[in-house]
Protein backbone atom coordinates (compact mmCIF):
# COMPACT_ATOMS: atom_id res chain seq x y z
CA UNK A 1 0.00 0.00 0.00
CA UNK A 2 1.26 3.40 -0.83
CA UNK A 3 2.26 6.04 1.61
CA UNK A 4 -0.76 8.57 0.59
CA UNK A 5 -3.61 5.80 0.67
CA UNK A 6 -2.52 4.46 4.54
CA UNK A 7 -2.24 7.99 5.30
CA UNK A 8 -5.99 8.64 4.21
CA UNK A 9 -6.62 5.03 5.53
CA UNK A 10 -5.53 6.36 9.08
CA UNK A 11 -7.67 9.79 8.89
CA UNK A 12 -10.61 7.88 7.97
CA UNK A 13 -9.87 5.76 11.03
CA UNK A 14 -9.80 8.73 13.31
CA UNK A 15 -12.57 9.85 12.37
CA UNK A 16 -14.30 6.55 12.61
CA UNK A 17 -13.82 5.49 16.19
CA UNK A 18 -13.85 9.31 17.35
CA UNK A 19 -16.45 11.51 15.26
CA UNK A 20 -16.33 15.37 16.12
CA UNK A 21 -19.65 14.88 17.78
CA UNK A 22 -18.71 12.40 20.27
CA UNK A 23 -17.74 14.42 23.98
CA UNK A 24 -16.34 11.76 26.11
CA UNK A 25 -13.84 8.82 24.78
CA UNK A 26 -12.78 5.75 26.73
CA UNK A 27 -9.32 5.25 27.60
CA UNK A 28 -9.02 2.25 24.92
CA UNK A 29 -10.08 4.33 22.29
CA UNK A 30 -7.72 7.48 23.36
CA UNK A 31 -5.06 4.68 23.34
CA UNK A 32 -6.10 3.59 19.83
CA UNK A 33 -6.20 7.66 18.68
CA UNK A 34 -2.51 7.69 19.94
CA UNK A 35 -1.13 4.67 18.13
CA UNK A 36 -2.81 5.76 14.70
CA UNK A 37 -1.25 9.17 15.34
CA UNK A 38 2.08 8.19 16.35
CA UNK A 39 1.57 6.12 12.58
CA UNK A 40 0.68 8.93 11.29
CA UNK A 41 3.66 10.76 12.17
CA UNK A 42 5.75 7.93 11.08
CA UNK A 43 4.15 7.50 7.46
CA UNK A 44 4.13 11.26 6.47
CA UNK A 45 7.81 12.24 6.84
CA UNK A 46 7.14 15.21 4.50
CA UNK A 47 4.97 16.39 6.50
CA UNK A 48 8.14 17.61 8.85
CA UNK A 49 9.66 18.76 5.62
CA UNK A 50 7.09 21.35 5.13
CA UNK A 51 6.68 22.09 8.87
CA UNK A 52 10.32 23.36 8.39
CA UNK A 53 9.62 25.59 5.05
CA UNK A 54 6.57 26.82 7.17
CA UNK A 55 9.01 27.77 10.02
CA UNK A 56 11.53 29.26 7.38
CA UNK A 57 8.89 31.81 6.26
CA UNK A 58 9.14 33.97 9.35
CA UNK A 59 12.44 35.46 8.45
CA UNK A 60 11.23 36.57 5.12
CA UNK A 61 9.74 40.49 3.86
CA UNK A 62 8.91 42.81 1.23
CA UNK A 63 10.09 45.68 -0.04
CA UNK A 64 8.56 48.89 0.75
CA UNK A 65 8.64 52.21 -0.83
CA UNK A 66 9.37 54.01 2.22
CA UNK A 67 9.73 57.54 0.59
CA UNK A 68 6.32 57.29 -0.74
CA UNK A 69 4.64 55.94 2.25
CA UNK A 70 6.40 59.11 4.68
CA UNK A 71 5.13 61.42 1.80
CA UNK A 72 1.46 59.85 2.88
CA UNK A 73 1.97 59.08 6.66
CA UNK A 74 4.63 62.02 7.75
CA UNK A 75 2.97 64.67 10.04
CA UNK A 76 -0.62 62.63 9.41
CA UNK A 77 -2.87 61.54 12.00
CA UNK A 78 -3.07 57.71 11.33
CA UNK A 79 -5.35 55.52 13.22
CA UNK A 80 -4.84 51.28 13.43
CA UNK A 81 -7.88 49.20 14.24
CA UNK A 82 -7.04 46.15 15.43
CA UNK A 83 -3.28 46.28 16.12
CA UNK A 84 -3.64 43.90 19.18
CA UNK A 85 -1.70 41.01 17.01
CA UNK A 86 1.43 40.56 15.93
CA UNK A 87 0.94 42.34 12.35
CA UNK A 88 -0.77 45.29 14.16
CA UNK A 89 2.27 45.64 16.58
CA UNK A 90 4.69 45.46 13.72
CA UNK A 91 2.61 47.76 11.57
CA UNK A 92 2.68 50.52 14.31
CA UNK A 93 5.92 50.53 14.73
CA UNK A 94 6.97 50.61 11.25
CA UNK A 95 4.31 53.47 11.15
CA UNK A 96 5.72 55.12 14.27
CA UNK A 97 9.50 55.48 12.27
CA UNK A 98 7.96 57.49 9.11
CA UNK A 99 7.11 60.71 11.09
CA UNK A 100 3.64 60.56 11.37
CA UNK A 101 1.65 63.76 13.30
CA UNK A 102 -0.48 61.51 15.50
CA UNK A 103 -0.69 57.88 15.59
CA UNK A 104 -3.66 56.20 17.11
CA UNK A 105 -4.73 52.25 18.04
CA UNK A 106 -8.16 50.95 18.84
CA UNK A 107 -9.49 47.78 19.67
CA UNK A 108 -11.44 45.54 22.46
CA UNK A 109 -8.30 46.26 24.32
CA UNK A 110 -8.36 48.44 27.45
CA UNK A 111 -4.14 48.35 27.28
CA UNK A 112 -2.60 49.96 24.14
CA UNK A 113 -0.90 47.45 22.42
CA UNK A 114 2.17 49.14 21.43
CA UNK A 115 3.57 51.97 23.41
CA UNK A 116 3.93 55.44 22.15
CA UNK A 117 0.93 55.38 20.29
CA UNK A 118 -2.64 56.75 21.43
CA UNK A 119 -5.14 53.98 22.62
CA UNK A 120 -8.78 54.10 22.51
CA UNK A 121 -10.96 50.98 23.66
CA UNK A 122 -13.62 49.89 20.33
CA UNK A 123 -15.87 47.28 19.26
CA UNK A 124 -16.43 47.79 15.68
CA UNK A 125 -19.82 46.46 15.79
CA UNK A 126 -20.98 49.19 17.92
CA UNK A 127 -21.47 51.46 14.30
CA UNK A 128 -22.00 54.72 16.82
CA UNK A 129 -19.16 54.45 18.35
CA UNK A 130 -16.57 53.37 15.55
CA UNK A 131 -18.56 56.72 13.76
CA UNK A 132 -17.48 58.86 16.85
CA UNK A 133 -14.12 57.82 17.11
CA UNK A 134 -13.33 58.47 13.53
CA UNK A 135 -15.47 61.24 13.26
CA UNK A 136 -13.25 63.23 16.36
CA UNK A 137 -10.38 61.77 15.21
CA UNK A 138 -10.74 62.79 12.13
CA UNK A 139 -7.59 60.45 10.62
CA UNK A 140 -5.87 61.28 7.58
CA UNK A 141 -5.15 57.36 7.00
CA UNK A 142 -6.79 54.20 8.55
CA UNK A 143 -5.68 50.92 9.03
CA UNK A 144 -8.03 48.23 9.54
CA UNK A 145 -7.34 45.14 10.84
CA UNK A 146 -9.93 44.07 13.11
CA UNK A 147 -10.87 40.72 11.60
CA UNK A 148 -10.10 36.97 13.05
CA UNK A 149 -7.60 34.56 10.83
CA UNK A 150 -9.63 31.62 9.42
CA UNK A 151 -7.99 28.56 11.23
CA UNK A 152 -10.83 25.47 9.82
CA UNK A 153 -14.13 25.82 9.62
CA UNK A 154 -16.33 28.23 11.59
CA UNK A 155 -20.13 27.55 11.56
CA UNK A 156 -20.42 27.86 15.37
CA UNK A 157 -19.37 30.94 15.22
CA UNK A 158 -21.43 32.38 12.59
CA UNK A 159 -22.95 35.54 14.84
CA UNK A 160 -19.43 36.67 15.32
CA UNK A 161 -17.93 36.59 11.83
CA UNK A 162 -20.44 38.04 10.63
CA UNK A 163 -21.60 41.09 13.06
CA UNK A 164 -17.62 41.93 13.59
CA UNK A 165 -16.27 40.98 10.88
CA UNK A 166 -18.64 42.06 7.81
CA UNK A 167 -20.49 44.33 9.47
CA UNK A 168 -18.00 46.14 11.41
CA UNK A 169 -15.90 46.20 8.50
CA UNK A 170 -19.35 48.30 6.70
CA UNK A 171 -19.13 50.40 9.96
CA UNK A 172 -15.63 51.29 9.46
CA UNK A 173 -15.99 51.92 5.83
CA UNK A 174 -19.29 53.99 6.07
CA UNK A 175 -17.50 56.06 8.82
CA UNK A 176 -13.98 56.97 7.02
CA UNK A 177 -16.53 58.05 4.06
CA UNK A 178 -18.50 60.27 6.55
CA UNK A 179 -14.99 62.07 7.86
CA UNK A 180 -13.25 61.96 4.43
CA UNK A 181 -10.64 60.01 5.57
CA UNK A 182 -7.84 60.43 2.73
CA UNK A 183 -6.74 56.51 2.78
CA UNK A 184 -8.24 53.39 3.99
CA UNK A 185 -6.58 50.14 4.49
CA UNK A 186 -8.60 47.24 4.84
CA UNK A 187 -6.60 43.67 5.81
CA UNK A 188 -8.39 40.73 4.11
CA UNK A 189 -7.40 37.11 3.80
CA UNK A 190 -6.55 34.12 0.99
CA UNK A 191 -10.04 32.77 2.00
CA UNK A 192 -11.38 35.68 -0.62
CA UNK A 193 -10.52 33.79 -3.18
CA UNK A 194 -13.44 32.07 -3.28
CA UNK A 195 -16.67 33.88 -4.68
CA UNK A 196 -18.62 31.68 -2.69
CA UNK A 197 -17.65 29.71 0.48
CA UNK A 198 -19.79 27.07 2.34
CA UNK A 199 -18.47 28.00 5.89
CA UNK A 200 -19.03 31.70 7.32
CA UNK A 201 -15.76 32.66 8.22
CA UNK A 202 -14.46 32.10 4.94
CA UNK A 203 -17.19 33.55 3.14
CA UNK A 204 -16.96 36.60 5.33
CA UNK A 205 -13.32 37.76 3.51
CA UNK A 206 -15.15 37.83 0.05
CA UNK A 207 -17.85 39.50 1.71
CA UNK A 208 -15.37 42.19 3.43
CA UNK A 209 -13.61 42.82 -0.09
CA UNK A 210 -16.81 43.57 -1.59
CA UNK A 211 -18.03 46.09 0.43
CA UNK A 212 -14.99 47.85 0.38
CA UNK A 213 -14.79 47.67 -3.57
CA UNK A 214 -18.49 49.10 -3.46
CA UNK A 215 -17.12 52.04 -1.28
CA UNK A 216 -14.40 53.05 -3.69
CA UNK A 217 -15.74 52.07 -7.02
CA UNK A 218 -18.91 54.91 -5.33
CA UNK A 219 -16.16 57.17 -5.26
CA UNK A 220 -17.40 57.37 -1.37
CA UNK A 221 -13.51 56.71 0.33
CA UNK A 222 -9.61 55.98 -1.55
CA UNK A 223 -9.77 52.06 -0.26
CA UNK A 224 -7.14 49.53 -0.42
CA UNK A 225 -7.01 46.17 -0.04
CA UNK A 226 -3.90 43.61 1.54
CA UNK A 227 -4.66 40.23 1.01
CA UNK A 228 -2.58 38.13 3.91
CA UNK A 229 -1.55 34.59 3.65
CA UNK A 230 -1.26 32.50 6.67
CA UNK A 231 1.14 33.75 8.97
CA UNK A 232 3.39 31.55 10.63
CA UNK A 233 5.14 32.77 13.05
CA UNK A 234 1.87 34.07 14.32
CA UNK A 235 -0.40 31.76 14.59
CA UNK A 236 -3.22 30.34 16.56
CA UNK A 237 -3.44 26.75 14.97
CA UNK A 238 0.38 26.24 15.69
CA UNK A 239 0.19 28.05 19.17
CA UNK A 240 -2.90 25.15 19.47
CA UNK A 241 -1.19 22.37 18.02
CA UNK A 242 1.81 22.48 20.55
CA UNK A 243 -0.02 23.30 23.19
CA UNK A 244 -2.01 19.93 22.89
CA UNK A 245 1.39 18.38 22.53
CA UNK A 246 2.96 19.31 25.58
CA UNK A 247 0.33 19.12 27.69
CA UNK A 248 -0.31 15.55 26.44
CA UNK A 249 -3.93 16.31 25.41
CA UNK A 250 -6.07 15.73 22.65
CA UNK A 251 -5.26 17.96 19.48
CA UNK A 252 -7.64 18.89 17.50
CA UNK A 253 -7.29 18.57 13.81
CA UNK A 254 -9.53 21.10 11.20
CA UNK A 255 -9.52 20.47 7.49
CA UNK A 256 -6.63 18.44 7.01
CA UNK A 257 -6.25 18.60 3.43
CA UNK A 258 -7.18 22.69 2.91
CA UNK A 259 -4.22 24.25 2.02
CA UNK A 260 -2.98 27.68 2.17
CA UNK A 261 -0.17 29.93 1.96
CA UNK A 262 2.16 31.36 4.07
CA UNK A 263 4.01 34.73 5.12
CA UNK A 264 6.06 35.97 8.01
CA UNK A 265 4.34 38.90 10.34
CA UNK A 266 7.02 41.06 9.15
CA UNK A 267 5.82 40.41 5.47
CA UNK A 268 2.18 40.79 6.02
CA UNK A 269 2.88 44.38 8.06
CA UNK A 270 4.91 45.83 5.36
CA UNK A 271 2.49 44.60 2.67
CA UNK A 272 -0.13 46.86 4.50
CA UNK A 273 2.54 50.05 4.10
CA UNK A 274 2.56 49.11 0.03
CA UNK A 275 -1.27 48.88 0.11
CA UNK A 276 -1.13 52.57 1.72
CA UNK A 277 1.14 53.72 -1.37
CA UNK A 278 -1.46 52.10 -3.75
CA UNK A 279 -5.02 54.04 -3.50
CA UNK A 280 -6.48 54.80 -7.37
CA UNK A 281 -9.99 56.00 -8.29
CA UNK A 282 -12.77 53.94 -9.09
CA UNK A 283 -11.79 50.68 -7.77
CA UNK A 284 -9.96 48.87 -4.33
CA UNK A 285 -6.42 48.16 -5.28
CA UNK A 286 -5.84 44.45 -3.70
CA UNK A 287 -2.29 44.31 -3.22
CA UNK A 288 -0.92 40.68 -2.44
CA UNK A 289 3.18 39.14 -2.28
CA UNK A 290 4.05 37.73 -5.18
CA UNK A 291 6.58 34.92 -4.05
CA UNK A 292 4.88 32.96 -1.03
CA UNK A 293 6.07 30.09 0.62
CA UNK A 294 4.78 26.84 -0.78
CA UNK A 295 0.96 26.01 0.59
CA UNK A 296 0.77 23.89 3.51
CA UNK A 297 -2.33 21.96 4.90
CA UNK A 298 -3.46 21.62 9.06
CA UNK A 299 -2.11 17.91 8.79
CA UNK A 300 1.70 19.22 7.54
CA UNK A 301 1.58 21.67 10.71
CA UNK A 302 0.30 19.11 12.97
CA UNK A 303 2.94 15.93 11.87
CA UNK A 304 5.85 18.81 11.95
CA UNK A 305 4.58 19.88 15.52
CA UNK A 306 4.21 16.14 16.63
CA UNK A 307 7.71 15.28 15.71
CA UNK A 308 9.36 18.68 17.13
CA UNK A 309 7.34 18.68 20.23
CA UNK A 310 5.93 14.07 20.66
CA UNK A 311 3.68 12.38 19.60
CA UNK A 312 -0.28 13.21 21.21
CA UNK A 313 -3.72 11.90 20.47
CA UNK A 314 -5.09 13.50 17.69
CA UNK A 315 -9.00 13.57 16.48
CA UNK A 316 -10.47 15.54 13.70
CA UNK A 317 -12.22 18.75 13.58
CA UNK A 318 -13.39 19.20 9.73
CA UNK A 319 -17.17 17.06 9.77
CA UNK A 320 -18.02 20.44 11.57
CA UNK A 321 -20.06 20.93 8.55
CA UNK A 322 -19.84 17.97 7.17
CA UNK A 323 -18.67 19.20 3.60
CA UNK A 324 -14.55 19.07 2.71
CA UNK A 325 -12.58 21.83 1.66
CA UNK A 326 -13.66 23.75 -1.77
CA UNK A 327 -10.24 23.59 -4.08
CA UNK A 328 -11.37 23.75 -7.88
CA UNK A 329 -7.84 24.89 -9.56
CA UNK A 330 -8.96 27.06 -12.00
CA UNK A 331 -12.05 28.49 -9.95
CA UNK A 332 -9.29 29.47 -6.90
CA UNK A 333 -6.42 29.60 -8.55
CA UNK A 334 -4.47 31.42 -11.32
CA UNK A 335 -6.22 29.57 -14.55
CA UNK A 336 -2.66 28.42 -15.75
CA UNK A 337 -0.91 31.81 -14.99
CA UNK A 338 2.58 32.42 -13.53
CA UNK A 339 4.81 35.03 -12.25
CA UNK A 340 1.48 36.47 -10.59
CA UNK A 341 0.83 36.25 -6.54
CA UNK A 342 -1.33 32.82 -6.06
CA UNK A 343 -3.46 35.56 -3.71
CA UNK A 344 -5.26 36.53 -7.02
CA UNK A 345 -7.83 33.92 -8.58
CA UNK A 346 -8.61 32.87 -11.84
CA UNK A 347 -11.13 36.06 -12.27
CA UNK A 348 -8.32 38.75 -11.25
CA UNK A 349 -5.32 36.72 -12.37
CA UNK A 350 -4.96 38.39 -15.90
CA UNK A 351 -5.68 41.93 -14.64
CA UNK A 352 -2.45 42.06 -12.24
CA UNK A 353 -0.05 44.68 -12.31
CA UNK A 354 3.33 45.37 -10.27
CA UNK A 355 2.94 47.69 -7.47
CA UNK A 356 5.15 50.11 -6.58
CA UNK A 357 7.07 47.31 -4.37
CA UNK A 358 9.18 44.53 -6.39
CA UNK A 359 7.85 42.11 -4.43
CA UNK A 360 3.83 42.92 -4.36
CA UNK A 361 1.03 42.64 -6.95
CA UNK A 362 -1.73 44.30 -7.27
CA UNK A 363 -4.95 44.40 -9.06
CA UNK A 364 -8.39 46.66 -9.72
CA UNK A 365 -11.18 45.56 -8.11
CA UNK A 366 -14.40 47.55 -9.55
CA UNK A 367 -17.47 46.28 -7.81
CA UNK A 368 -20.85 47.86 -7.01
CA UNK A 369 -23.12 46.04 -4.46
CA UNK A 370 -26.77 45.31 -5.88
CA UNK A 371 -29.64 46.97 -4.46
CA UNK A 372 -30.77 43.21 -3.19
CA UNK A 373 -27.09 42.98 -1.33
CA UNK A 374 -27.60 46.10 0.75
CA UNK A 375 -30.93 45.39 1.54
CA UNK A 376 -29.59 41.71 3.07
CA UNK A 377 -27.03 43.88 4.85
CA UNK A 378 -29.55 45.77 6.49
CA UNK A 379 -31.32 42.60 7.18
CA UNK A 380 -27.96 40.96 9.24
CA UNK A 381 -27.31 44.34 11.07
CA UNK A 382 -31.09 43.70 12.78
CA UNK A 383 -30.07 39.88 13.40
CA UNK A 384 -27.39 40.70 14.94
CA UNK A 385 -29.25 42.14 17.67
CA UNK A 386 -30.09 39.16 18.54
CA UNK A 387 -28.24 35.63 18.68
CA UNK A 388 -30.21 32.89 16.18
CA UNK A 389 -26.90 31.68 14.84
CA UNK A 390 -29.84 29.28 12.35
CA UNK A 391 -31.28 32.56 11.14
CA UNK A 392 -28.21 34.15 11.03
CA UNK A 393 -26.64 31.54 8.85
CA UNK A 394 -29.72 31.25 6.70
CA UNK A 395 -29.24 35.09 5.83
CA UNK A 396 -25.97 35.26 5.58
CA UNK A 397 -25.61 31.97 2.62
CA UNK A 398 -28.79 34.27 0.84
CA UNK A 399 -26.15 37.39 0.74
CA UNK A 400 -23.13 35.47 0.14
CA UNK A 401 -25.00 33.72 -2.83
CA UNK A 402 -26.35 37.57 -3.64
CA UNK A 403 -22.47 38.67 -4.22
CA UNK A 404 -21.50 35.51 -6.16
CA UNK A 405 -24.30 36.12 -8.63
CA UNK A 406 -23.29 40.36 -8.81
CA UNK A 407 -19.52 39.20 -9.37
CA UNK A 408 -19.80 37.18 -12.11
CA UNK A 409 -22.38 39.43 -13.56
CA UNK A 410 -19.69 42.34 -13.52
CA UNK A 411 -17.26 40.46 -14.74
CA UNK A 412 -16.11 40.37 -18.07
CA UNK A 413 -17.89 37.65 -20.19
CA UNK A 414 -14.85 36.93 -22.06
CA UNK A 415 -13.00 36.36 -18.65
CA UNK A 416 -16.18 34.21 -17.64
CA UNK A 417 -16.05 32.00 -20.44
CA UNK A 418 -12.09 31.36 -20.15
CA UNK A 419 -12.66 30.12 -16.72
CA UNK A 420 -15.79 28.26 -18.00
CA UNK A 421 -13.58 25.92 -20.63
CA UNK A 422 -10.39 25.63 -18.14
CA UNK A 423 -12.39 24.47 -15.70
CA UNK A 424 -14.25 21.93 -17.29
CA UNK A 425 -12.36 19.06 -17.98
CA UNK A 426 -12.03 19.36 -13.09
CA UNK A 427 -15.71 19.17 -12.52
CA UNK A 428 -15.79 15.01 -11.68
CA UNK A 429 -12.88 16.20 -8.79
CA UNK A 430 -15.13 19.29 -7.28
CA UNK A 431 -16.84 19.51 -4.23
CA UNK A 432 -20.69 20.30 -4.54
CA UNK A 433 -20.05 23.43 -3.24
CA UNK A 434 -17.03 24.21 -5.98
CA UNK A 435 -19.70 22.37 -8.77
CA UNK A 436 -22.27 25.00 -7.61
CA UNK A 437 -20.00 27.89 -8.59
CA UNK A 438 -18.72 26.19 -11.43
CA UNK A 439 -22.30 25.90 -12.42
CA UNK A 440 -23.23 29.70 -12.28
CA UNK A 441 -19.87 30.30 -14.38
CA UNK A 442 -20.70 28.25 -17.13
CA UNK A 443 -24.54 30.14 -17.01
CA UNK A 444 -23.10 32.91 -16.82
CA UNK A 445 -20.60 32.29 -19.97
CA UNK A 446 -23.49 30.99 -21.81
CA UNK A 447 -25.46 34.41 -21.64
Amino acid sequence: MSAARRIEGILDEIRAIAPPWRRALDHATLRRLWELTAELTATYPAGGARYRHVLAAAGRDVGVPHRRVRDLVGGSTVLVIGAEGRIGGMLVAGLAGMGPGRLLTAGLSPDAPVDGAEHRVLDIRDRERVSRLIAGVRPDVVFHLATRPVTGTAERDTHDSVCADVLGTRHVVDACAEARVGVLVVASAEESLLLYAHDVRSASKRAIELIVADAAARGRVNAVIARLAHVTDDSPLLRRFRRACREGTVLWLPAPTRRFHLQSAREAAQLLLVAATGARAGAAAVHAVRDLALPATPLDLAVGVMREEGVTAMRIADDVTGRPPQHCPDLTGRAGLTGVSPLFNAFEASGAERSLSPDVDVVACRFRLPAAAVRQLDRLADLCLGTREHDMADAFDRFARTLLEANLAQTPRSVVRRIAHLSEPHRRHMTATDRMVNDRVRWWAAR
